[in-house]
């Protein structure tokens, strides 16, 4: 079974491939920029210095075209292999039945608020969670306040499926490798960005990854 933290292993990894990757590139073809600059005219120097500038040049639009959607495809198929965990783990399983938690759902004395404080106790009890759900629901049709009925109806939502924090906290990881990657915001970016963003990630997803 793939755990949270065996995914975000691989999303590490695979991250840092294509990071290291694109800065190599990167890194080549200013350095071939910077000898033709150094490099004198119509001198033979001058020539080779042309060439492997076209070459890095080449070989970082390459990088650019196929690096991060590369890491896409590697991110989309951990998640889904997660999901596929996550949501075989979901399945109503009477061992995780809290008695006393049981026994407050069913009370019916439970204000919006306490039934967000039960959904953040079960937070990584799926079946749990779906009775939260149920019950949560239920009581929002007796609830007075428009916005009583509101909460409860989106906590259930929320809830519903069971999957809990997993699935959350991988989102986020997931958004902070969009944001490191320079693709957070719908648009190209410039490659100096990229590069000054991609150096963010361990500070950013350390909560998160352990700090691998």
């Amino acid at each position: 079974m793939n755990t949270f933290n065996d995914c975000a292993k691989e999303l590490d990894a695979a991250f840092k491939t294509a990071r290291d990757a694109y800065m190599t590139a990167w890194d080549e073809f200013q350095e071939a920029a910077k000898k033709r600059r150094a490099a004198g005219d119509g001198t033979v120097q001058r020539q080779r210095a042309e060439l492997d500038y076209l070459e890095a040049e080449l070989a970082f639009k390459d990088a650019e075209k196929r690096v991060w959607p590369e890491f896409n495809r590697k991110r989309a198929d951990i998640r889904s292999r997660l999901e596929a965990d996550v949501r075989s783990a979901v399945l109503v399983n009477p061992d995780a039945l809290d008695a006393n938690g049981v026994e407050l759902l069913k009370s019916g004395v439970l204000s919006a608020g306490d039934y967000y404080a039960l959904a953040e106790k079960y937070d990584d009890n799926p079946t749990m969670l779906r009775l939260i759900a149920k019950y949560a629901r239920d009581a929002a049709d007796g609830m007075t306040e428009a916005k009583d009925r509101g909460a409860l109806h989106q906590l259930a939502q929320a809830c519903a499926t069971g999957q809990g924090k997993t699935m959350r906290s991988w989102e986020e990881l997931s958004g902070i490798a969009d944001y490191c990657s320079g693709q957070a915001r719908g648009r190209k970016e410039t490659p100096t960005y990229t590069i000054n963003m991609g150096k963010w990630w361990e500070q950013l997803s350390g909560h998160l990854t352990g700090g691998i």
